[in-house]
């Protein structure tokens, strides 16, 4: 998976445009292997919408085809 389809991806997740994602350090994603966290195992960085928001969001899998989830509203870059 690019960068963009993770965009489209987290978008559709938001219900809203996500303009830029980010490494949880807050750096620029420019691979997917950037976002990868091995405890618990999914992804996880920052996203901003398209108002200027960021959030921090994790994605993982509960099972082979059910994928979960979540995000928390930090601060504006």
């Amino acid at each position: 998976m690019t960068i963009e389809e993770l965009k489209a991806v987290l978008s559709e997740q938001m219900c809203q445009r996500v303009t830029q994602v980010l490494t949880f350090e807050g750096e620029d994603a420019v691979n997917i292997e950037e976002l990868y966290q091995q405890v618990p195992a999914g992804f996880r960085g920052k996203l901003t919408v398209r108002s200027g928001s960021q959030y921090v969001w994790d994605l993982w899998q509960t099972d082979e085809d059910t994928w979960e989830f979540s995000s928390t509203q930090g601060s504006e870059r």
